[in-house]
């Protein structure tokens, strides 16, 4: 059996009523053969296993369904590269999609390619008021592969929404994102930097990204409450940085995250009332910050 060339790892907790729409797209491809989806179900309450299973009884070569208890976003991104099959990943959320011709446009690409990570623009799409917003990798010369140290602080910050990675690199050096913590997608675009030597970008608006849901976890309230998540990302980042010897640009690249991250925890603890804990939270995280990341303190 040929190896896939794209595993699209699909973390489904509670998403019922999203899962027909994030699965249609693979279901009529011109050539699937290339392709493996693997639907990790979170201990969903609702009906996302039972329709999950459907889709891999009726698609049995290409819908592989694995069932797991409740464990956060993470440990369904690290259940999905440990089976994955593909010589690249994806992570595509169950309340999220993809454009099928973007994806019919990738797999053609990503059959040849060897580029450590590939990177393509996503679209926004509000649920609330219907209007879209296309994100394009700006600053660079498509299909171009480029070391990452030489373009990484050219260009914007890249987000999940954006990256393939090659699957043998969190495999064989058994990167793990946080599991049962909100907000691990910074963790796993930022982690296998240590590895990442090479990039290569594309105009494909491949990810659809769904905002306004009920719920999301990048809501501002749903941040105040999961704000010790958020710590525990920013911390786990500031780690990583101190403990590899990255080269300047890319410590610069994720350094400039980090400073990204302590803007939003401080707005975070600024936008509770005031009381004695948030008052002692703050000071808590004032202290870390400057007695672990004096730069980005004094920035």
């Amino acid at each position: 059996m040929s190896m896939k060339s794209l595993s699209i790892i699909i973390p489904a907790y509670n998403v019922e009523k999203y899962l027909d729409e994030a699965v249609k797209p693979y279901l009529s491809l011109h050539e699937a053969e290339a392709l493996e989806i693997l639907i990790i179900n979170d201990g969903s309450k609702d009906n996302t296993l039972e329709m999950a299973l459907e889709y891999e009884r009726q698609f049995p070569n290409l819908i592989k369904v694995i069932n797991k208890e409740n464990g956060g976003h993470g440990s369904t991104i690290n259940t999905g590269v440990y089976h994955a099959q593909g010589k690249y990943f994806k992570v595509v959320d169950g309340d999220d999609w993809v454009d099928q011709q973007a994806l019919e446009n990738m797999l053609e690409k990503l059959s040849v390619l060897d580029s450590d990570m590939v990177v393509t623009g996503f679209q926004i799409v509000s649920e609330e008021i219907g209007e879209k917003e296309e994100i394009h990798i700006q600053g660079v010369e498509y299909g171009r592969e480029y070391k990452f140290a030489e373009i990484c602080n050219e260009i914007d910050y890249i987000r999940m929404h954006s990256i393939f990675f090659k699957s043998e690199i969190f495999k064989k050096n058994r990167i793990k994102l946080d599991e049962n913590c909100f907000y691990v997608d910074v963790e796993h675009d930022i982690l296998p930097l240590k590895w990442i030597k090479t990039v290569i970008f594309y105009d494909e608006l491949f990810y659809q990204y769904r905002i306004g849901r009920p719920g999301q976890s990048v809501n501002f309230q749903a941040m105040i409450k999961n704000r010790e998540n958020h710590f525990r990302v920013l911390k786990r980042i500031s780690d990583y940085r101190k403990r590899n010897d990255f080269s300047l640009p890319v410590d610069c690249y994720i350094r400039n995250k980090i400073l990204s991250l302590v803007n939003i925890q401080y707005s975070i603890l600024f936008a509770m009332r005031t009381n004695k804990d948030s008052k002692r939270e703050l000071i808590i995280f004032d202290r870390w910050l400057l007695e672990e990341e004096k730069d980005v303190y004094y920035d």
